[in-house]
């Protein structure tokens, strides 16, 4: 598998990207979730904060569906918080992007939105990053300074706050 990957620099760049990612993304959440009924969970352990998900699922969300799910949420979800803070790290979009792009084997149609986390007791909260996953394709990753959507088969774009943004294209080895 490789990335081809194309940079635009600047912040009007990345606004445009923004601006349109945005309408792809909402379009996206309108085609697929309009159908799928939310439920929240709260992942706690000893070793990692907790976490808090709200998941729209067109599959059940089973004991272990939610042990494959979970680790892979955590990592996307870490690095969209990486690259939200440095956003200028090419090995950082590379890692982000071959991670985003293989979720769990899921079938089917999950969305999902990672709260806050700093009261995982607290009754209100939004969400901090939103992913996008449809029939087993990771299709939209949104956090407050990145944002990252299936424009067509194996073509993402992706935009960094303050950055510019990103066209990647998926080439599979033949």
């Amino acid at each position: 598998m490789d990335l081809h990957m194309s940079f635009k620099p600047g912040c009007e760049q990345w606004r445009a990207a923004s601006r349109y990612f945005t309408m792809v993304r909402k379009d996206i959440q309108r085609t697929h979730m309009a159908r799928l009924e939310p439920r929240e969970f709260l992942f706690m352990n000893d070793v990692l904060p907790p976490l808090r998900l709200r998941i729209w699922s067109s599959v059940e969300m089973t004991v272990e569906a939610l042990q494959e799910l979970i680790p892979w949420v955590r990592k996307v979800t870490g690095l969209v918080d990486q690259l939200s803070a440095e956003p200028t790290s090419g090995m950082n979009v590379r890692q982000f992007v071959r991670t985003a792009i293989w979720p769990p084997r899921l079938m089917g149609t999950i969305f999902m939105e990672r709260l806050h986390d700093h009261d995982p007791y607290t009754l209100e909260a939004g969400p901090v990053v939103t992913v996008g996953v449809v029939n087993g394709d990771t299709v939209l990753l949104a956090g407050s300074a990145v944002s990252y959507v299936a424009l067509a088969p194996h073509m993402y774009g992706l935009s960094v706050a303050q950055s510019g943004s990103f066209l990647i294209e998926h080439v599979r080895d033949n």
